[in-house]
């Protein structure tokens, strides 16, 4: 089941990032998250890796003054298959899709730091006593920069507090908050 929907996620991407032009933002993404305390989750602690692909709208594109604040405001979906371990569990994985808003300060062409909002369904294949196995809802914080490769072509990474829960749909539902690193290249 994970062999098929990392094939369909890999498809998606490539047709995706092969349909749009300039105003778009795509890119690609690992990452590694883990418990915010080790008690979040009586079975142990709670880690994932993700592997999350990028593509986003810029809404401000060709507007922008002679010395803007912003040099984007990114709106753009996120979706990812993650791998889930936790100590006494098998492994097991979670994917989801997220939007996201992201708006983007210009200090310099090489450095330029921006902030992440995203929120998403997600599908989370580990039971746990706290939080129920199936569909579940992610929202999430971060920080982060992009640092220039290349005239277009940018290293990113930012860090990101997570939440994990079903909005009380069904019970149990503790939630599961993680801390989030992510990096990736953007074109």
């Amino acid at each position: 089941m994970g062999v098929f929907i990392v094939k369909c996620f890999s498809i998606c991407l490539f047709l995706i990032f092969n349909a749009f032009a300039q105003k778009i933002e795509k890119g690609f993404g690992i990452g590694w998250g883990y418990a915010l305390n080790e008690k979040t989750i009586p079975e142990g602690v709670y880690r994932l890796a993700y592997l999350q692909g990028r593509i986003a709208y810029n809404l401000i594109y060709a507007k922008l003054p002679t010395n803007p604040i912003f040099k984007k405001l990114l709106l753009g979906v996120e979706p990812q298959y993650n791998r889930v371990w936790i100590d006494n569990t098998p492994k097991e994985w979670e994917a989801g899709l997220n939007f996201f808003l992201q708006p983007t300060f210009f200090l310099n062409k090489i450095f330029q730091p921006y902030c992440i909002f995203s929120l998403g369904p997600h599908y989370f294949s580990t039971p746990t006593i706290h939080q129920r196995q199936g569909f579940l809802f992610s929202d999430s914080i971060g920080i982060g920069s992009y640092v220039s490769l290349h005239k277009k072509v940018f290293f990113h990474f930012n860090f990101r507090l997570r939440h994990l829960s079903n909005a009380n749909i069904h019970l149990p539902n503790f939630g599961i908050n993680t801390y989030n690193f992510h990096c990736g290249w953007v074109w």
